[in-house]
């Protein structure tokens, strides 16, 4: 084994962890509306053009392994900022018990 496949199961063993994580959790505490988690216009507008109007739906997207990037009007910057959010909330809420390394994706 090399410390290349080390650090790539790793990789793959952290986002298995997110991912149960958030299936397990209870959607039913996040009552959050997009407008109530301090985006900018233009990420705001982004979400709400594709239809996604709480915070639920936003980690349920991200927990399935898409890309905040594949919705229309998703640039970059937006991409960050809502990703940014998004890990800020789980930090907060979900993975509270552990430090997971939530940049890590395969």
């Amino acid at each position: 084994m090399h410390d290349s496949d080390l650090a790539n199961y790793k990789m793959v063993a952290n986002w298995l962890y997110r991912h149960i994580k958030l299936h397990e959790m209870d959607f039913s505490i996040i009552d959050a509306n997009i407008e109530d988690i301090g985006l900018s216009g233009r990420a705001y507008n982004v979400l709400k053009e594709n239809d996604i109007k709480s915070l639920q739906e936003l980690l349920i997207l991200v927990s399935n392994g898409h890309s905040i990037r594949v919705l229309k009007g998703a640039g970059k910057t937006v991409t960050k900022e809502i990703e940014e959010k998004v890990l800020k909330f789980q930090h907060a809420h979900i993975f509270k018990d552990r430090n997971v390394n939530m940049q890590a994706r395969p």
